[in-house]
């Protein structure tokens, strides 16, 4: 199918429109591992090792049933990555007057993330519920980047074909190979292109920006898939 009229821009969720607080998760880390029996470099290695698909794509109960919890370690781990989750869940500057636009030039928004279901239970609570017309969270459906599988389920809730989507994020341009087996005619935006969504949704913080299209994304982690890609 030929590209036609673009019908519906899905989005990446972590350092697209919110960024995750890499600071305040690295003083938290050692906590959780505490609570785990794990040293800090057992903790980092497992948690984005082989643990890291299991959070991701089901409930956390089922990581820390692995390990010989008390019902009080327990809520203490899930207590304390919620902290950090909950900060992290705020749209930078621009984001939801962006999407609003979008939405209002009758566009369908899309979301795709690899998430712990800390992200879901607290999703509600945050300014992006209702955004989204379609939101698919790895940890709800069991499916997370790079699965083709899980571009096709955002497509069918979105109901567009792949031609009439646009996919914005590090996430789309890291695994732009499996989103063109599932969607060949899909749109991916390139990284200028990028730079540029997110230099509107940030300009605020960057004063020395003339034009946002010169903007380029600053990450300040890594991408979680990216992570756990390279460590399973």
């Amino acid at each position: 199918m030929s590209a036609g009229r673009v019908r519906a821009v899905v989005f990446d969720l972590w350092n697209t429109i919110a960024v995750w607080p890499e600071d305040l998760w690295a003083e938290t880390r050692p906590q959780v591992a505490e609570q785990l029996g794990l040293t800090i470099e057992e903790f980092e290695t497992r948690w984005y090792g082989d643990l890291a698909h299991m959070r991701e794509t089901g409930p956390i109960e089922n990581v820390l049933a692995l390990f010989d919890l008390s019902p009080e370690a327990v809520e203490r781990v899930t207590s304390l990555r919620r902290s950090v989750t909950r900060k992290g869940l705020v749209p930078v500057p621009g984001a939801v007057e962006t999407i609003t636009a979008l939405r209002e030039r009758g566009l369908k928004i899309g979301l795709i993330t690899v998430c712990s279901e800390d992200v879901v239970s607290l999703w509600e609570e945050t300014a992006f519920h209702g955004l989204f017309d379609a939101e698919v969270f790895s940890a709800a459906v069991g499916l997370r980047k790079p699965d083709p599988k899980i571009y096709r389920l955002a497509l069918e809730l979105l109901e567009v074909e792949p031609a009439e989507a646009v996919f914005v994020g590090d996430g789309a341009i890291l695994y732009e190979p499996v989103i063109r087996q599932v969607a060949a005619d899909a749109r991916i935006a390139p990284a200028p292109l990028l730079a540029a969504t997110i230099g509107r949704l940030a300009i605020a913080r960057i004063a020395d920006a003339s034009d946002p299209a010169d903007v380029r994304p600053l990450y300040v982690r890594r991408p979680d898939a990216e992570i756990a890609r390279d460590q399973r």
